[in-house]
């Protein structure tokens, strides 16, 4: 009797794949990526619409697309996903010991993931950016603050997940740990964010006020709910 594991979804796609390669240039220097087109189709819907037969996608033409305005070293990182979905991209903690870099990065590729129709991939990206978050001791204080620039810059249509995350981030840090000269130091920099907070402020100040509850603190749980409001989001863009 073959006690063998069955075949993985990956597995069961790449043994009824079609042979073909895409060849992807990226950026400025056209840096090649030679790829499965079934990977590819399977991974992104922009690939996966750009390579139908019948597409007249103009940036397909022989299996090769150009991507100039990408980045290539950010594209790199989304290509060892599609291989493994749970590696973690590359990341240097600072003198500091934070994770600045780290959270840069999951802000590009989830980005990045946006553009390309690669839904798994921003989920994975909301997953790790609420971890890495939840993982920074005395919540806030080392937090820098110019991520949340970086965040109110991107035009993603999911990245009111990642402005979500932030915001109950620095809510509950308040809430706990900072100083509130800090917090006004914060919200006065970045105006959006800071009513944002407030808001969240006001309404979690209500629900326990209706509830004689206190509200619990969102980071001691998982992303799911954040991801589920990600996926509700894609949903009702799509339909």
């Amino acid at each position: 009797m073959d006690h063998s594991e069955p075949p993985s979804k990956r597995q069961k796609i790449l043994r009824h794949a079609k042979p073909e390669l895409v060849l992807v240039e990226v950026g400025k220097e056209r840096e090649k990526f030679m790829l499965p087109e079934s990977l590819l189709c399977h991974k992104s819907s922009f690939f996966a619409a750009a390579l139908k037969p019948d597409s007249s996608f103009p940036k397909a033409k022989h299996n090769v697309i150009k991507m100039p305005e990408e980045d290539a070293s950010l594209f790199d990182d989304f290509v060892s996903w599609m291989y493994n979905e749970h590696q973690t991209p590359r990341f240097d903690l600072n003198k500091h010991g934070t994770v600045e870099n780290t959270m840069e990065e999951l802000i590009h590729l989830f980005d990045l993931g946006d553009r390309l129709g690669a839904l798994e991939l921003q989920r994975e990206m909301i997953r790790k950016f609420f971890n890495r978050l939840a993982g920074i001791p005395a919540m806030c204080r080392y937090f820098p603050h110019h991520i949340v620039d970086l965040i109110y810059q991107k035009k993603s249509a999911g990245i009111e997940i990642l402005k979500e995350i932030a915001t109950d981030y620095f809510v509950w840090g308040r809430r706990t740990h900072w100083a509130e000269d800090a917090f006004q130091c914060l919200i006065s920099d970045q105006p959006e964010f800071g009513r944002a907070c407030m808001k969240k402020l006001g309404t979690i100040a209500l629900q326990e006020q209706k509830s004689g509850k206190r509200v619990k603190n969102p980071f001691h749980g998982t992303a799911h709910h954040y991801v589920t409001g990600f996926d509700a989001h894609a949903w009702s863009a799509i339909t």
